[in-house]
């Protein structure tokens, strides 16, 4: 935040948030955060990942309808499809409002993906195979959100 939390640019603005959201208290302030990903979101209003980020800040924030609105947006965006950090903190949102079988539907969802990409048996959209970086972020969200709904594998 101390370097790149004033910047105009919109992907780095929406790195430095995603970044942010990583973890349950990551930052003791979100609202710097929050900013810099709604700034990402107007400069490419369009853009899944940027909207994606934006929702997860809201849930850490406790802003669970909103966070929900805002990464349901991101899904629509994506042309219905989302991404498995999309899935997960849908998973927590729906929790966090009280909609345990929505949670559990995306939770699975995720997981399922989850196992496919570590087996090899999945790659992204454009062809590419997750990096360490891109599994690591997933298992980390993946226990937080196995923890929230209390699931054991």
């Amino acid at each position: 935040m101390e370097r790149f939390g004033q910047t105009e640019h919109a992907r780095f603005a929406n790195d430095v948030a995603w970044a942010c959201a990583l973890a349950p208290a990551a930052v003791a302030d979100l609202d710097r955060p929050i900013r810099l990903a709604e700034k990402a979101v107007a400069a490419e209003p369009r853009n899944s990942s940027y909207r994606n980020t934006l929702g997860a800040l809201l849930y850490r924030a406790g802003r669970f309808p909103a966070a929900g609105e805002c990464l349901r947006e991101a899904l629509r965006l994506d042309k219905g499809q989302g991404t498995p950090e999309d899935w997960l903190f849908l998973a927590m949102t729906e929790h966090r409002l009280g909609r345990d079988a929505q949670a559990r539907g995306w939770l699975d969802k995720a997981l399922k993906w989850i196992e496919a990409a570590n087996n090899d048996q999945l790659k992204w959209a454009d062809g590419s195979i997750p990096s360490l970086a891109q599994r690591t972020q997933l298992q980390l969200l993946r226990r937080e959100a196995e923890a929230l709904l209390a699931v054991s594998r």
